[in-house]
Parts: C-alpha cells; sequence; structure tokens
C-alpha cells in the first residue's frame, strides 16, 4: 500500500508534470506525445481515486506507511480463483 503523501506527489507533481512535457516538447513523436499526456491525466485519476478512497475509509491517513488506522493485513474481497498454496495446480508427476 503507497502511504498518501506518495499518491499526493503522483497526483500534484507527477501527473502534471507529464501532461506538460507531452504538451510542450514538439521535437518528439505524436504517440509519445500523446502516451505522456495520457500517462499523466491516468495517473492523477487512478492515484486520486485511491487517495479519496483511502481518506474516507480511515486507512493510510498518515505520511508514514504502516501507521494509519486500518488492518496491516490484506483481505481479499472476493475468493480467490485459484488455492493460493497450491498455485501450479495438482502433482501432475508424483515423486
Amino acid at each position: 500500500m503507497k502511504p498518501q503523501s506518495i499518491r499526493l506527489l503522483d497526483i500534484f507533481i507527477m501527473g502534471p508534470f507529464l501532461i506538460y512535457i507531452g504538451g510542450r516538447k514538439n521535437n518528439l513523436p505524436n504517440f509519445f506525445r500523446a502516451g505522456l499526456i495520457v500517462s499523466g491525466a491516468l495517473t492523477i485519476a487512478y492515484n486520486g481515486k485511491n487517495y479519496l478512497a483511502e481518506s474516507r475509509a480511515g486507512t493510510g491517513n498518515s505520511l508514514m506507511p504502516g501507521s494509519g488506522t486500518g488492518s496491516a493485513t490484506y483481505q481479499a474481497s472476493a475468493p480467490l480463483p485459484f488455492d493460493p498454496e497450491n498455485i501450479f495446480g495438482p502433482e501432475v508427476y508424483p515423486i
């Protein structure tokens, strides 16, 4: 889990910087410029969504990782489609 301070840096520094570079550098190919702009916009949207979700949930509000009010262990919201203890399935060639 990212600390909220890293999300804020992504929202206010990294995302706008990618958009700025994509819009200002005319010597880059158009597909690369478009990629920078889209990456910046997606960075802002993704981290903004996660920042708001964690703020509302009351977890991760601190600048230090692991010091939020949430649980330190991951709680799956749905059962996994595989057995994590035996990820590769049953033994094909028993020894």
